[in-house]
């Protein structure tokens, strides 16, 4: 699939972001989603990107979803009401138009990346219980760390 990068500068993400404008397919959205969610940019520099990923015009609805879920980790760092937070993790659980690899993979860069909290880990449980996108031992791993 993608090949894991540790860090990224401003000057790649720029250049993964003109590769996606240029080309808006699945793998370049996984490169620039997951480059602008890793990144330690200021969340306004991090919700402003995904805006311009957003913003390409493609005709694969999955490719959105893609850019969609990625940008769903800036909004978990966001500082705004928990409901909020599990809207959107709910949203992208039931996303019909988002690959389950993909749902895997962004699911699991939240939970290695962020702490979310207790309350809102217990709310979710049973969401990713009946998600059926979600692989076994993605839900084996949140449901462990909801045991914690």
């Amino acid at each position: 699939m993608v090949k894991e990068v540790s860090s990224f500068d401003s000057n790649s993400i720029h250049q993964l972001l003109e590769n996606y404008t240029l080309s808006p397919n699945q793998a370049n959205a996984m490169k620039l989603g997951r480059a602008i969610a890793i990144d330690e940019s200021p969340l306004e520099v991090k919700k402003w990107r995904f805006q311009m990923a957003l913003d390409v015009l493609t005709p694969d609805t999955g490719v959105y979803a893609t850019i969609k879920a990625w940008s769903s980790i800036t909004l978990l760092e966001d500082n705004i009401p928990s409901s909020m937070k599990i809207t959107t993790l709910k949203e992208m659980l039931h996303n019909p138009n988002l690959k389950p690899e993909v749902l895997d993979i962004v699911l699991k860069n939240i939970f290695e990346r962020k702490e979310l909290p207790r309350s809102l880990l217990n709310y979710l449980a049973p969401e990713f219980n009946k998600a059926s996108k979600i692989s076994d031992e993605l839900k084996s791993y949140v449901l462990k760390k909801i045991d914690k």
